[in-house]
């Protein structure tokens, strides 16, 4: 403290208080930079968050239904009932599709997962980017010239 209090006598109270305030400056505008990558890391938490998975679920739903159209056929062949052999054949056609649409669909929300993914991280890499060498070098020269100004006076 003693030599702070040496380096700067009190009639440069004011140009250290001008220093103080451009440090300050540039402190909150360094922050406002980091709080926009953090802003654009924050909405990839969907991926990083593990979520229940519904694919497990599916493939019970579908075993269950094969098995319903296998019971409900092996009943129309016992009686001899047409009508429930075609119940089970649609049946299991009808649980065949569900399926094949399911990972359609399974496989299109990966992919635009996988989309915004690479939005989110390549427009975090670009604020980066830009603070490292655009911003931080300007912020360094900026509190030089103020350092500079104060201690010439």
């Amino acid at each position: 403290m003693s030599e702070e209090c040496s380096f700067f006598s009190a009639t440069d109270e004011k140009g250290y208080e001008l220093l103080q305030k451009k440090l300050l400056s540039l402190s909150s505008q360094v922050q406002r930079h980091l709080i926009e990558i953090e802003n654009s890391l924050n909405v990839l938490s969907f991926a990083i968050i593990p979520k229940k998975t519904y694919e497990q679920h599916t493939e019970n739903k579908a075993k269950r239904n094969y098995w319903n159209a296998t019971v409900i056929g092996g009943l129309g062949v016992l009686t001899g009932g047409l009508g429930l052999i075609a119940a089970s054949g649609l049946i299991g056609l009808s649980t065949y599709f569900e399926n094949k649409e399911y990972k359609a669909v399974k496989q299109l929300r990966d992919e635009n997962e996988q989309y915004k993914i690479d939005f989110y991280i390549g427009r975090a890499l670009d604020s980066f980017y830009h603070l490292m060498n655009t911003m931080l070098p300007y912020y360094v020269s900026q509190a030089s010239k103020a350092y500079y100004s104060v201690a010439k006076h």
